[in-house]
Order: C-alpha cells, then sequence, then structure tokens
C-alpha cells in the first residue's frame, strides 16, 4: 500500500479551501460594494451637473431678459416664474 497523501487527513485541505471560499465571498462583497459606489457616485454627478446646467441655463435667460431692458431683479423674478410653471 502506497504511503499515505495526507498524514493529517484531510483537515488542512478543508481549512484551504474554505479560506479561499471566504476570501472569494470578500472578493465578490468588495466587487459588490465598488459597483454600488461606483452606481451612487455617477447618481450623484448625474444630479449635481444637471442642478449646474440648470443653474447656467438660468443665468443665460436671465442675461437675455436684460438685454431686452429689464433689470437684473426683473429678469430673476421672470426666471423663478417661469421655473415655477414647470
Amino acid at each position: 500500500m502506497k504511503g499515505n497523501k495526507y498524514p493529517d487527513g484531510y483537515r488542512p485541505k478543508i481549512e484551504y479551501w474554505i479560506k479561499e471560499y471566504q476570501e472569494a465571498v470578500h472578493r465578490f462583497d468588495e466587487l459588490k460594494a465598488l459597483e454600488k459606489l461606483n452606481y451612487f457616485v455617477n447618481k450623484e454627478y448625474t444630479i449635481k451637473l444637471a442642478e449646474n446646467i440648470q443653474e447656467k441655463y438660468e443665468a443665460s435667460v436671465s442675461k437675455t431678459i436684460q438685454g431686452h431692458g429689464k433689470t437684473k431683479e426683473e429678469a430673476d423674478r421672470i426666471v423663478k416664474e417661469l421655473k415655477s410653471k414647470k
């Protein structure tokens, strides 16, 4: 009969594969966390970008109105009224 390949039994192999499994789970959790982080960062960026575009648009409309003889206050009031009608 051949010599025993695993003199300590299968316990070391079992422990090794448990560790591999746990690390795989942690990698999955890490990837899942990164996916979620990426998703929410992109959402936040999109919202901030949209707000920035909206602010620039409103400022542009206000300046256009001012170019037609209205004061800044009047132009801002008109923009606010237009915004509230959405």
